[in-house]
């Protein structure tokens, strides 16, 4: 069933009958996948009736099918952990991120060093601050030292040095990438088995963590030298 993955980015359904799969494409430019698959190859002509291609006489009619999404049943696997079985055909495809050139989008996040935002802050408006969040996080560098930083939610974000990211939905990954396959924000949660009340970081094809989003709290200047106050005495 691995040639079901040829569909992956594709809007396809599937269903089956007996002992038979059917996948059906609302798009011809979708055609060439259907071409590269095994079985045989229909169009659909007359609402349902099957011309079998490079023929010219209707061959047999599309029995009563329950068609579902394609994508639903597609297992999306990556290196730490795996989404539970689901009904139906499940198909092992992995997920990563990927840099695409030219992606329209604004970052409404950012990942700051302590120090640098603390320097923002000294001197920034209160009308630029009010309408951010914050969390700090905690990971290993090359080194294996633990490094902590500034997790910036919101718009617009401090103007100084920092890693863009963008939130899709409850993820957030940096700005300028996205996943591949290109499939719903819902179904990479899914694979992810992103907690309720959490984020998904997605830092890299090899790197990810959920967030609690009850850490994310109002940024302020008191708020922040507490939390600069409180690392200085551990």
């Amino acid at each position: 069933m691995d040639f079901l993955r040829l569909f992956a980015d594709t809007n396809a359904e599937l269903a089956e009958s007996e002992n038979m799969i059917w996948i059906r494409i609302n798009a011809s430019a979708d055609w060439h996948l259907i071409e590269k698959s095994p079985g045989k190859h229909y169009f659909l002509v007359d609402g349902n009736k099957l011309l079998r291609c490079g023929k010219t006489v209707v061959e047999a009619k599309l029995p009563e099918l329950d068609w579902q999404p394609l994508r639903q049943n597609l297992r999306y696997d990556f290196p730490v952990a795996a989404m539970a079985g689901s009904k139906g055909y499940v198909v092992p495809f992995h997920l990563e991120l990927e840099r695409i050139d030219g992606l329209e989008c604004s970052a409404n996040a950012g990942l700051y060093e302590l120090s640098t935002l603390g320097d923002w802050l000294a001197s920034a408006p209160e009308v630029r601050i009010r309408t951010l969040s914050y969390c700090l996080l905690s990971h290993r560098n090359e080194e294996s030292e633990e490094c902590k930083k500034a997790l910036v939610i919101g718009e617009p974000l401090p103007s100084v040095d920092c890693l863009l990211l963008r939130r899709c939905e409850r993820i957030l990954l940096p700005l300028g990438f996205h996943w591949k396959p290109a499939i719903e924000a819902e179904l990479i949660q899914a694979a992810f088995q992103v907690p309720e009340d959490s984020l998904l970081f997605w830092r890299s094809s090899q790197e990810w963590s959920f967030l609690r989003e009850e850490l994310i709290r109002p940024l302020s200047r008191g708020s922040f030298r507490c939390l600069e106050q409180t690392l200085l005495e551990r």
